[in-house]
């Protein structure tokens, strides 16, 4: 529980610094597989942070290359980007 909560946190602080308006109880709120409705494109980014969290918990034993920063790029920019543009 721990952990998911530091998720939250995390999730909610990095996404507002780079101008993302919804509050930690919204943040919670997506995390339950909820909307929000506050736009698209928010609800999105938290979810991808969200994935990108977990998978990065579950492979952290994994060796950090180019191929798994690309990865998590396009898990966080998935639906946000382009396909091209993203990963």
């Amino acid at each position: 529980m721990l952990q998911r909560e530091s998720r939250i946190h995390s999730a909610q602080s990095s996404t507002s610094i780079e101008g993302n308006p919804l509050t930690i109880h919204q943040v919670q709120d997506i995390a339950n597989g909820k909307e929000v409705g506050r736009g698209f494109h928010f609800e999105t980014e938290i979810r991808n942070y969200l994935a990108a969290l977990n998978w990065i918990e579950k492979n952290y034993t994994r060796k950090i290359d180019i191929k798994t920063i690309l990865h998590l790029h396009k898990q966080m920019t998935r639906d946000l980007l382009r396909k091209e543009a993203s990963g």
